[in-house]
């Protein structure tokens, strides 16, 4: 590799390529192309994510820049010191205690004993687990073996800081301790480049989002504009067409029905459905508004409470609810009820529905995840920001000054 002449690039990847070959010899009939004619250029300074499916060469793109893996062609530059943190393990000696293999894995990123001391307050917080510091690592869960390396080379001094999903390894403690460590490197201008298959968590931080699949890079940019690419063109494929459900059957719903009093027919779900303009979907954009239309049989002659609410599918995060109250329903026959969604409700959301009811201020059932849908902006050039876009009544006076 060769630092890059230009003085505001960290990283230029310029027609990357590389290919693994299955078994032996070189078959191109069984291969496996990791690297696409890659083409990228990461600013000093920039924090990026990198996203995509399982197999798309986010790892790949990670070790070739910190030349773990050479490429088949190609060029990487890179002007600045890459730390980087990439598959469990590495640089660990089991053997070791974890204080040791602190010292052993900065040791390999060039840093003197003496600067290793100086961070190793720092380290151990980050990892979490003092208790175990004089433990072997191989006695380490592979979520305490992440944190360690995430807390060893966060605390490296380096330029560029290179991490492969440890977002995801941990509690919310740690997420939070990794989410402000990053922050920090961020704010000291240091290049970060964070792969992950849960875009939610970094999304409030990073600059630019990458997506990559089977090798190629899609698309790049906006945070919000590529998740939504990523959900509608490459997950909707591998999920055929099951990540939006505009209905589901009586048997789906009965998978989805949890009971909390008792299964005495006091409330029975037979159908649900999202519609607009009285036809089934489950794209929407923010300026439309859908019916959520529920068919029901129910034995109980008293009012019932009946709750829908909406949740961010992605961040599994409940963002809207509302109880119809105290409402007496036939006994007879088939109920047909529609909650209605205003226009101009939402901004951007990947949602999902479900329903909850109530007799006597007792939750009787539930039904989790009955039906998911996306809501896109009108407008794509224009960012927006939080849930709701109502539109919100406007008065505006000119107020003449009073003369003194």
């Amino acid at each position: 590799m060769t630092s890059s002449s230009n003085k505001n690039t960290a990283i230029s990847v310029k027609n990357l390529c590389k290919t693994y070959y299955l078994g032996n010899g070189n078959n191109s009939s069984n291969s496996i192309t990791a690297l696409d004619n890659i083409n990228l250029e990461i600013a000093r300074g920039e924090v990026i994510g990198i996203i995509g499916p399982n197999g798309s060469g986010k790892s790949t793109l990670l070790k070739v820049i910190s030349e773990i893996t050479a490429p088949d062609s190609g060029s990487v530059l890179v002007k600045g010191k890459v730390a980087s943190i990439l598959e469990v393990g590495i640089g660990f000696n089991p053997d070791l205690s974890g204080r040791k293999n602190i010292f052993l894995n900065a040791s390999l990123h060039q840093m003197s004993r003496k600067q290793i001391s100086s961070k190793l307050d720092q380290i151990v917080e980050l990892f979490g687990f003092p208790r175990f510091l004089d433990t072997p690592v191989k006695q380490y869960s592979s979520g305490m073996y992440m944190r360690l390396a995430f807390a060893i080379v966060a605390s490296i001094e380096a330029d560029i800081y290179l991490f492969d999903e440890v977002l995801s390894v941990g509690d919310i403690k740690f997420q939070k301790a990794s989410m402000n460590r990053i922050a920090e490197l961020q704010k000291a201008g240091k290049t970060i480049c964070i792969v992950t298959h849960t875009p939610a968590l970094i999304t409030d931080f990073i600059d630019r989002l990458v997506l990559l699949n089977e090798g190629k890079l899609i698309m790049e940019g906006e945070a919000n504009e590529v998740i939504y690419a990523y959900k509608k063109r490459i997950l909707n494929i591998q999920e055929n067409g099951d990540r939006l459900k505009c209905e589901i059957t009586p048997e789906e719903l009965k998978k989805r029905k949890t009971i909390l009093i008792n299964d005495n027919k006091a409330f029975d779900l037979l159908g649900a459905h999202l519609e607009v303009d009285s036809k089934k979907t489950a794209e929407f954009i923010s300026g439309q508004a859908f019916d959520v239309v529920l068919l029901f049989k129910t034995d109980v002659s008293e009012p019932l409470n009946l709750a829908i609410y909406i949740g961010d599918y992605s961040r599994k995060l409940e963002v809207l609810s509302f109880t119809d109250k105290g409402r007496v329903y036939n006994n007879d026959n088939v109920n047909e009820y529609r909650f209605k969604i205003p226009q101009n409700l939402f901004n951007e959301l990947h949602g999902y529905i479900g329903i909850s009811v109530v007799l006597n201020n007792q939750v009787l059932l539930y039904y989790q995840n009955i039906l998911r849908f996306q809501f896109s902006s009108e407008n794509k050039i224009v960012k927006t920001l939080g849930y709701f876009s109502p539109e919100l009544g406007v008065e505006v006076k000119s107020i003449l000054r009073s003369s003194q």
